[in-house]
């Protein structure tokens, strides 16, 4: 955990209180999801064991990405998602109020170029446009670079921002990235993780803009191009721990858009995003295993 979060424990998660019947419960709704799947493989062979590295699909913003798509999954495509292609992605510039700016004073001390994105900028953005403030649990750091990949920034420097504020990342070999502009905002996995915090401003696509309002959580264009395509377990179940998440901090219901249940959800996947509920709070577990054996 990074010295800004030390020394914020506020900002780290609304509560990490313990519960003793959510044991109970997780067991319960992780035996049922499990014993359907059993009865589903029994039946079908063709899925298998799921035993591939989580860390492949760590992202930016504590929620991991999932590039991963079955040979079944790509024979089947639906209409293209035109309304969120590419080419009507935009973005706008808003400068962070003073208020923001004096919570997260390690903004201050990042160079030029340098970057926040995931958790916090989702937070900040929300807070922005919502008022609500999305609980955030570590910081995560791009370094953005011209079209040809030039920085202004030394690699000496990164590291040594790495090592600051990016501590756990840092000691499995993990720093601060390089990326463009353009092409950070077209690879993100949902809408709302479309926001970055850039030399004291909220960078933010129109798409992240919307579904901030609206309160969705929505896949990007880049992560499903096409309606009624299969959607990966892992990106599913990434929106639903975004869901329990929200659903404790805002006034709204939190909806999950354009994406549908997949058919298979394995038990190593199931396993996974339980584990990573139950790190965010008893709250936030209950609310996701309740979800998942729904």
């Amino acid at each position: 955990m990074s010295e800004f979060l030390r020394s914020n424990p506020e900002s780290f998660e609304n509560e990490q209180e313990s519960d003793p019947d959510i044991a109970e419960l997780a067991v319960s709704g992780l035996s049922r999801v499990v014993s359907e799947q059993e009865d589903n493989a029994d039946n079908d062979n063709y899925y298998g064991e799921d035993n591939y590295d989580d860390d492949q699909y760590d992202g930016e913003d504590g929620y991991d990405d999932d590039d991963y798509y079955s040979e079944y999954e790509e024979q089947h495509y639906g209409e293209e998602r035109a309304d969120f292609d590419e080419e009507k992605l935009t973005l706008q510039e808003i400068p962070l109020p003073a208020e923001i700016l004096g919570r997260y004073s390690f903004l201050s001390e990042l160079p030029h170029d340098v970057a926040v994105m995931g958790g916090v900028a989702r937070s900040i953005a929300r807070e922005i446009i919502t008022s609500e403030r999305e609980p955030i649990r570590d910081i995560d750091l791009i370094n953005i670079t011209d079209e040809e990949g030039n920085s202004e920034v030394d690699y000496d420097t990164l590291d040594e921002l790495s090592r600051k504020f990016m501590p756990d990342d840092y000691t499995f070999g993990h720093g601060v990235g390089n990326d463009t502009l353009d092409h950070y905002f077209r690879t993100r996995d949902f809408t709302v993780n479309q926001s970055l915090i850039k030399d004291g401003k909220l960078i933010i696509s129109n798409f992240a803009y919307n579904d901030f309002q609206e309160n969705i959580i929505r896949p990007t264009y880049f992560e499903h191009p096409y309606d009624g395509d299969d959607i990966s377990s892992r990106l599913f179940l990434k929106a639903l721990i975004m869901r329990s998440v929200m659903s404790q901090i805002s006034d709204s219901i939190p909806l999950i858009e354009d994406m549908e249940r997949p058919e298979y959800i394995g038990s190593f996947d199931t396993m996974l995003f339980l584990n990573k509920a139950m790190s965010r709070g008893a709250r936030t577990a209950r609310v996701f295993t309740e979800d998942l054996a729904d």
